[in-house]
């Protein structure tokens, strides 16, 4: 089966996090082509390891893949003060390279190349339309994509689910095209939100938000491929 799963960022580091003794998070501020500023989480895992010569405030080039990962949250009530572990996934970018730039550069000369995503996958969820308050349609849809490359750490993971997101008239013709099983190409970059979920506490019953970011492929163009409806 054909697999494509290509991301490629050039940016500054914001934050760099020790998560355990195989791996680090980067966060990385990019620039889409509209100029829109984003801020995707890479894992760097321990088998290239290459950001301990790097701090926050470097600019770096950075090759990996999309991927998919558990996450696990600890949220405490306000109220009664009752702890509650929270199973999610997130959406980063595995490394497969790192290189450190020499010199600092201009977010401005950076919009055609800081942000981008080239995957092949599947539609394994609904397309979801809607207008925008702006007026403005969105198709929300995610992606069963099979791993081309992998990390030692994850050797067994077979394949990843990615969210993306398509606007004006690619949102239409997302709409039109896709379905579950559909196959499509993506060229696109990764955009980041704010989502607030409520969560009602087991002991009191009251409401818990939660605020997390988002992270998804926001489509520059969508070539559709088996499965799709023309």
């Amino acid at each position: 089966m054909a697999r494509e799963n290509y991301v490629h960022l050039v940016g500054r580091i914001i934050e760099i996090e020790a998560i355990n003794d195989i791996s680090d998070i980067i966060t990385l501020e990019v620039v889409r082509r509209n100029g829109k500023r984003d801020f995707p989480r890479v894992v760097i895992y321990e088998s290239f390891k290459k950001c301990k010569d790097c701090s926050v405030n470097d600019f770096v080039f950075i090759k990996g893949i999309m991927a998919s990962r558990g996450k696990r949250q600890i949220i405490e009530c306000d109220i009664c003060g009752e702890t509650r572990v929270i199973e999610g996934f997130e959406t980063v970018v595995n490394a497969i390279d790192l290189v450190k730039l020499s010199e600092n550069l201009d977010f401005q000369d950076l919009k055609e190349i800081s942000n981008q995503v080239f995957i092949l996958g599947v539609v394994c969820r609904k397309v979801k339309y809607r207008k925008l308050a702006s007026g403005v349609s969105n198709a929300q849809y995610q992606l069963a994509i099979n791993r081309k490359l992998h990390v030692y750490e994850e050797n067994d993971k077979k394949s990843d689910y990615v969210f993306i997101t398509s606007l004006s008239n690619q949102a239409d013709e997302d709409f039109k095209r896709l379905d579950v099983g559909s196959q499509c190409f993506i060229n696109g970059g990764i955009q980041n939100r704010k989502i607030v979920r409520e969560i009602r506490c087991d002991n009191c019953s009251s409401i818990i938000k939660l605020s997390e970011q988002a992270t998804e492929i926001c489509t520059y163009n969508v070539e559709y491929l088996n499965n799709c409806k023309f």
